[in-house]
């Protein structure tokens, strides 16, 4: 058969240019890997770190609600118009909480309620807290008696006096209320008492506050997920601080809500309640304490190593040489570590953070 040059050389040039072309598609598979492989290094870069003496310790700051119920004093007894009406918010031994014509009413500290008229003759735990009164006030010496005496009687007038009021050497009912102590909390329905208002006897416009408080931490969901039951938690009111711990948490409508009590359950504020500053309600400054603070040898998260049974070690660099030192980790934040097992000052290994385009 008589081959024909035209169709040999044809066959030749496809042949050729289809090597061709496998050829440069390799070679473009080839720089985009190697490309690829030098944009996208998975290799770690080793650094050595000096090992130094800091604190770590991690807390949150949040708001921690007290609350306290409100609690009635007295009901007032008098009729007229209210002259005057306190602003205070506490009370103590004879404040003159308000006026009803021209008759002020007295804070007096007293266990028992002040129930009927205080005159020369009566006897009774009412009289003893009017004579601590009196003295308390300077007007007396004598505190010890149950009984309404003239000396008792000279002292109501003596003060009366100073006050400019009509000298009966006595306390019509109505005009003494009890506080528990002094610098009681109080508070007033001003919707009720003011300046001006008509009074019948009878209405109750003036309380205290428990002296039981509730402390609450109200958080959002996040937040609630960051504290474990039982963590240390530090609330401040003023320059008092009360250590706590965290209570459960319990999800309502307006978030979770976390109770603060003493560490033994007890009310958080114990006997010093009385420091909270007047108000049903209280906002007060809170660090919960998620890592407790330590303080020693310190390293990056890093350059500790974890073995398969769960210890933790460092390696720690001697010169041209390095070997794997057992550490205890005593706290964990903010990507670093405080540890036991090396001194400070020594090389320890570390991995580099790798910056990402």
């Amino acid at each position: 058969m008589t081959k024909h040059p035209e169709k040999v050389m044809v066959v030749s040039l496809f042949l050729l240019l289809t090597t061709i072309t496998v050829l440069s598609i390799l070679w473009a598979l080839r720089v985009t890997f190697a490309t690829q492989a030098v944009s996208n290094p998975t290799s770690e870069t080793h650094i050595t770190v000096d090992v130094l003496e800091q604190t770590v310790g991690q807390s949150l700051t949040v708001t921690t609600t007290a609350s306290r119920d409100p609690l009635p004093l007295s009901a007032n007894t008098l009729t007229g118009t209210a002259t005057y009406v306190t602003d205070k918010t506490s009370a103590t031994q004879g404040d003159n909480l308000y006026t009803v014509n021209d008759q002020p009413v007295w804070a007096i500290v007293s266990s028992t309620p002040i129930w009927r008229d205080l005159s020369e003759g009566v006897r009774g735990d009412d009289v003893v807290a009017l004579r601590n009164f009196l003295a308390d006030l300077g007007y007396i010496d004598v505190r010890e008696g149950q009984t309404f005496t003239s000396g008792l009687a000279w002292g109501v007038k003596a003060f009366q006096k100073d006050h400019g009021l009509e000298e009966t050497g006595q306390f019509p009912h109505g005009t003494l209320i009890a506080i528990p102590h002094n610098d009681t909390p109080i508070k007033i329905d001003n919707k009720i008492l003011f300046t001006g208002a008509q009074l019948n006897g009878g209405e109750a416009f003036l309380s205290t506050y428990s002296q039981t408080p509730t402390f609450i931490m109200m958080l959002g969901q996040g937040q609630a997920e960051m504290i474990p039951t039982g963590a240390v938690v530090h609330v401040y009111s003023g320059q008092t601080m009360w250590e706590g711990v965290a209570g459960s948490g319990t999800t309502t409508p307006d978030g979770v809500s976390i109770p603060v009590t003493a560490s033994d359950g007890s009310i958080l504020c114990g006997d010093s309640c009385s420091e909270l500053p007047p108000g049903e309600l209280l906002n007060l400054n809170t660090h919960v304490v998620l890592v407790p603070e330590q303080t020693g040898p310190t390293v990056p998260v890093s350059a500790i190593l974890t073995t398969t049974d769960g210890q933790t070690q460092v390696r720690v660099i001697d010169g041209k040489e390095s070997h794997l030192v057992p550490v205890t980790v005593r706290a964990l934040a903010s990507g670093l570590a405080v540890v036991d097992g090396i001194e400070v000052g020594t090389h320890v290994e570390a991995i580099a953070e790798q910056s990402r385009e």
